[in-house]
């Protein structure tokens, strides 16, 4: 199922997503658009650590609709991260994903990450400043 071989490459990509999907704390993958992102930041309860949403087809801007609300959802210590390589959204909570990045930071984790991935990285640190 193309779904969930989304959620297993997303995880197999992150140690902090393949702890999640071992504890089941991986909410989805759900289907769905702007509308769908904003009825799981109004229904987090910290059941789960990560949430993956898979933009429908018709839903284009998700990228830049993501980064465009990332103040927004800050607000409530969220961030939608999206993926358009792969074509998925991750919302978590930033504290979380700032904490886990700072340990990442002391291994070799980040190596192989371009300039933009860094600027993501600090932007999202910024966020939870």
């Amino acid at each position: 199922m193309v779904l969930i071989s989304r959620l297993e490459s997303w995880a197999g990509e992150c140690p902090f997503g393949t702890i999640a999907l071992d504890r089941d704390e991986v909410k989805g993958p759900i289907k769905g658009n702007s509308k769908t992102v904003l009825h799981e930041i109004d229904l987090w309860d910290n059941k789960h650590e990560v949430v993956v949403i898979i933009p429908v087809f018709y839903w284009t801007n998700y990228y830049q609709w993501c980064l465009d609300n990332e103040v927004n959802f800050a607000s409530e210590d969220l961030i939608a991260i999206p993926n358009q390589q792969k074509g998925y959204i991750l919302l978590q909570r930033v504290s979380k994903l700032n904490e886990v990045s700072k340990k990442l930071q002391e291994t070799d984790y980040y190596d192989k990450y371009t300039k933009k991935q860094w600027e993501h990285i600090r932007r999202r640190e910024e966020l939870n400043g």
